[in-house]
């Protein structure tokens, strides 16, 4: 990976290196086996035998290299010798878990029962077998393993220990207390595995084997704490997978390999499919499916079972169907966890009846949401408002639910949300919450609209970062719905914030679903206004072709309806629009017009955009003289209407005109405007700025004399202008030009 080895075999060869005595020559037995017939004249491989190392759950056969002129006589690895133990050797190796096992070995050091909760298909066997195998050598009566998953009596709980322990039960003892005295002055560590639906009986033999004596120690995997004394919980998260924020650019293979779930994605796709390779072509669907199924090892396996046989992008669009794709996977695990469905009806089967009603209602929730959401959201007659929180934290505990403590917020894996769905689809219960869903998102969606157009743009913004999944998924089901009114009425709310994050692409993308609608298909008002903000966006992406096809639509709607407002909105873009294809008096015209129906109208925010934009053409023709009373006005309404992206914009405008020393400033009175719009940038998440701030900021090192601070502020300029897919205009682009040549 990037030139270097990684993985497992570097871990295999730095263990076996660990161990070995001054001068000493240890290879490992697939060393011996690839050597034993091509070894020099005078070298041996003598076998020590096979040793338990650090991190590695299989024992590993070591051998010693012996030639003459090598010292042979090095002293025994006798502390590393295998302890006994029913240990399962696990088929494949735990990727991207390095540093939680680190955590939890220290946490198994300091405590005697430590319960590793999480989700079905997260990893914890896995992760329990590793850690277990990485503590061996501290419990010289073994560690063992005790499967639960499969037994359903809890009586049988003893008897299944028991036989771990190859014990026969003393008849004056009893069960219990022949597993009790065998552990008595023992150091040992017993493995009790998927407790979830046995709880209160693991829980009772739990603390009895602990009884048993100091030297014992339980290690639990289970689905929900036994919240029992001395317990210590850890949460097992998902593999960290490529975010779900919307980009502007596709993913590069190059950018996913710090990604342990696409790392063990790609290995377990490779080892049964050897010709697959990740590469550009396919790395933006590797990263959806990671994503789609949140990193959870098991659903990666199913997938992987799957990418043996189709392409990424064919499984990738797939998924939208899960539960019937992931199907399969290894022959030898349970049935439940041979399909992601079942491993999930079993945690919903282990549910009572008002948990199940909160978990189907909370399935139409799409990426995080805190807790008052879902108190609007599911409270009703059956269930009040007081105990929606509970229930909450009952799912939480029983993982079905995860909990983000530090944002205080919670979200539900897209795996078992689909599964949810599924459920409120066959009790018919679908249409009621999803629309009560997307009710609680359109009232969201208009607050954070209002906010940024006034004082709170940071706000706004954050509350945006965190919604966006529910506000995709609230627009989705009024397609779905043909409710054309609040599929428009969402994507107005939010195509300002959306393209002052940067996120033109989304924009875009929401509008166009809304325009091939069928029902959106009539020449109306509601039309008109999500055509122009597909062609807004589209003509902030470049796209100049595609713009002008549904700016022109929407114009001609807007004067039809005589609607001025629209009309002056559209009339902006399309200006845009005719300077790029250099039909300049058109350009003028449009925007010259903009301005006039907006003053009109008293509309000053729209007199701002216009003002900034034919500022801006000007600058492009370099009329400069006559672009900076432009800017001043401008400035001076987004000041007064606290519009903070608009004010950032012109500021880095009129600082470009004060360092070529035009508009009646000089190069020193930019400093303290890009000064303001950094502030501007950090309080209000304007990132999207933040390359064209790094263009300005370099032709200030240019007048100074510094050429490498110059070169490495355009290159950062350069690399987020690519990054967040947001093209400078030809005014900035001259900009760059000159001044980069002057470097």
């Amino acid at each position: 990976r990037q030139g270097d080895f990684f993985g497992p075999p570097v871990n295999r060869a730095a263990r076996i290196m660990g161990v070995a005595h001054g001068g000493q020559m240890l290879v490992s037995q697939v060393a011996e086996e690839l050597l034993r017939d091509r070894l020099g004249v005078g070298l041996t491989l003598r076998r020590l035998g096979q040793v338990r190392l650090k991190d590695l759950a299989q024992p590993e056969c070591v051998f010693q290299v012996v030639s003459e002129g090598l010292r042979g006589d090095f002293p025994a690895l006798g502390a590393l010798v295998v302890a006994p133990g029913n240990l399962p050797v696990p088929p494949t190796d735990a990727i991207g878990r390095e540093i939680e096992l680190e955590a939890l070995g220290r946490e198994l050091a300091t405590c005697r029962l430590l319960t590793m909760v999480g989700p079905g298909g997260i990893g914890k066997t896995r992760l329990a077998i590793q850690l277990a195998a990485n503590a061996a050598g501290d419990f010289p009566d073994g560690t063992w393993f005790i499967d639960l998953s499969s037994v359903s009596d809890r009586h049988l709980v003893p008897q299944i220990i028991a036989s771990a322990l190859s014990l026969r039960p003393d008849p004056v003892r009893g069960l219990m207390g022949t597993i009790r005295a065998h552990l008595e002055n023992r150091q040992l560590l017993l493995v009790l595995d998927n407790c979830e639906h046995l709880l209160e009986e693991c829980a009772r033999v739990a603390l009895t084997l602990l009884d048993a004596g100091p030297g014992v120690r339980v290690l639990a995997t289970s689905r929900e704490a036994m919240r029992i004394r001395g317990e210590v919980v850890r949460q097992i998260e998902p593999l960290r997978s490529p975010g779900g924020e919307p980009r502007a650019r596709p993913w590069r293979a190059v950018s996913l390999t710090e990604f342990p779930a696409v790392q063990m994605l790609v290995e377990r796709t490779v080892e049964l499919r050897s010709s697959f390779v990740l590469d550009d072509s396919n790395a933006s669907a590797v990263a959806r499916i990671c994503r789609e199924l949140d990193g959870i090892p098991l659903a990666l396996e199913l997938a992987a079972a799957k990418l043996q046989f189709l392409e990424p992008e064919q499984v990738a669009l797939a998924l939208r169907n899960r539960m019937r794709l992931l199907v399969g996977g290894d022959r030898s695990a349970q049935p439940r966890q041979q399909t992601l469905k079942a491993l999930i009806q079993w945690s919903y089967d282990l549910l009572n009846e008002e948990e199940r009603l909160t978990f189907r209602r909370l399935s139409v929730l799409a990426g995080s949401f805190a807790p008052e959401v879902a108190q609007a959201l599911i409270a009703g007659p059956d269930i009040t408002a007081e105990d929606v929180l509970p229930l909450l934290l009952r799912l939480a505990e029983k993982s079905l639910v995860a909990r983000d403590a530090s944002a205080g917020r919670f979200r539900i894996l897209e795996s078992i949300r689909s599964y949810g769905l599924l459920q409120l689809q066959a009790h018919e219960e679908v249409s009621t919450w999803r629309t009560r869903h997307l009710q609680l998102f359109m009232d969201a969606a208009r607050t954070c609209d209002a906010d940024f157009r006034g004082p709170g743009q940071s706000r706004a913004l954050e509350r945006l970062d965190q919604d966006i999944g529910n506000l995709i998924a609230a627009q989705e089901w009024a397609l779905a719905s043909a409710d054309m009114e609040s599929a428009v009425g969402l994507i107005e709310s939010l195509h300002v914030c959306l393209n002052a994050k940067g996120w033109m692409e989304l924009a875009s993308r929401m509008a166009e679903a809304v325009i091939d609608a069928p029902a959106a298909r009539a020449p109306t008002l509601l039309r008109a206004k999500v055509l122009f903000i597909a062609g807004n966006s589209s003509c902030r992406l470049g796209r100049f072709e595609a713009a002008i096809q549904w700016l022109e639509e929407a114009l001609e709607i807007s004067r039809q309806q005589g609607s001025d407002d629209l009309t002056a909105k559209v009339l902006q873009p399309l200006g845009i629009c005719a300077w790029d294809s250099r039909q300049l008096e058109l350009a003028g015209q449009c925007m010259k017009q903009a301005i006039g129906i907006a003053r009109r109208r008293g509309s000053l925010r729209e007199v701002m955009a216009g003002l900034s934009m034919l500022g801006q053409f000007h600058r492009s023709q370099q009329e400069d003289e006559q672009a900076a009373p432009l800017f001043d006005e401008g400035l001076e309404i987004a000041i007064t209407l606290k519009e903070r992206s608009s004010e950032a914009i012109i500021l880095l405008n009129l600082a470009m005109l004060a360092i070529e020393g035009k508009g009646h400033r000089s190069p020193a009175d930019a400093q303290p405007m890009l000064e303001r719009v950094q502030c501007l940038i950090a309080e209000n998440g304007l990132h999207f700025l933040q390359g064209c701030l790094h263009d300005t900021r370099a032709a200030l090192c240019v007048i100074a004399g510094d050429r490498s601070a110059a070169l490495k502020e355009f290159d950062l300029g350069e690399t987020l202008v690519r990054e967040t897919g947001y093209p400078r205009d030809s005014a900035d682009e001259g900009f760059v030009a000159r001044w980069r040549a002057r470097v």
